[in-house]
């Protein structure tokens, strides 16, 4: 007969180390590969949620094979329930990038235990794709809700940054889109770090600042004659304009230049609470 006491401290019933960092709330920000590892393997796929994963690849996976309108999600919940964590699994599922030597598909698959979705999110992860996963309050530089910038100035200012270009202020951006647009972007930020000694991407902040430079090397590239008086921070400015319209042709010639199989996915943070008691937000 055994009487010997099993002694066995609390820590050591957990799978997990209890002394590990752990994040209080999930913020899209956070694109460390340790942080995504940790949401990776420790998201818990209940019923719920398993569901609302189905329904939102049901609605991707449509339009793989033909033109598809109704791709729209809106993820609602009280605060807390999670709807930044699903987001950003969402958008580590669609990239399926490694992290750590597997698969965001390989973490969460076998907590889905559904062999047919697991298919839907392969196919899916398998389609080119460009994945835009910002928090939309992050895209504004006012505290104020009266000077917010519009929606869809904060989608322009995510999709610069995510294509490299100037997010903040957005006409400077706009100047490089049309600069790529036309071929000659790479020669441009190749003259100008030989005119101005540092890269563009440095100075570019304080373009105003900088315009003789710009100007010269619009005429080292022959894009300008070497009489023009143009004034390149007045033109950008002037010409300027990004409506809900002007948006989605941008974003279409994207997709265009990329390819005729070639998606763009927008996941946007805390939307709800950037729009909330401002009709000019709603209807603008």
């Amino acid at each position: 007969m055994c009487t010997g006491v099993v002694s066995i401290k609390i820590r050591d019933m957990f799978v997990q180390p209890i002394d590990r960092d752990i994040k209080g709330v999930i913020k899209v920000g956070q694109t460390e590969e340790e942080n995504l590892k940790q949401e990776l393997e420790e998201y818990v796929v209940t019923n719920e949620v398993r569901k609302h994963i189905g329904k939102f690849y049901d609605s991707f996976n449509k339009s793989i094979d033909r033109p598809y309108d109704k791709m729209g999600v809106w993820i609602s919940g009280f605060f807390g329930s999670g709807k930044s964590h699903l987001l950003k699994i969402l958008a580590a599922l669609l990239e399926n990038g490694e992290v750590d030597g597997q698969t965001a598909i390989d973490y969460i698959a076998p907590k889905l235990e559904d062999p047919m979705l697991e298919a839907e999110m392969r196919r899916a992860a398998a389609v080119p794709k460009d994945v835009v996963l910002f928090n939309i309050d992050s895209k504004s530089d006012s505290s104020s809700s009266s000077r917010k910038p519009s929606v869809p100035e904060a989608f322009t200012r995510a999709f610069f940054e995510h294509l490299g270009l100037c997010p903040n202020p957005t006409w400077l951006g706009s100047a490089e889109w049309k600069m790529m647009q036309r071929g000659f972007y790479e020669d441009f930020c190749q003259e100008f770090e030989r005119v101005a000694g540092e890269p563009w991407k440095a100075c570019r902040a304080t373009a105003m600042f900088d315009e003789d430079k710009i100007v010269q090397t619009l005429k080292n590239i022959g894009i300008l004659s070497e009489n023009s008086q143009s004034s390149f921070v007045e033109s950008a400015m002037h010409f300027y304009e990004m409506s809900p319209e002007d948006f989605a042709h941008m974003v279409h010639e994207y997709l265009e230049s990329q390819g005729p199989d070639h998606k763009i996915v927008f996941l946007v943070d805390e939307m709800g609470q950037y729009m909330a008691n401002d009709e000019r937000m709603i209807l603008n």
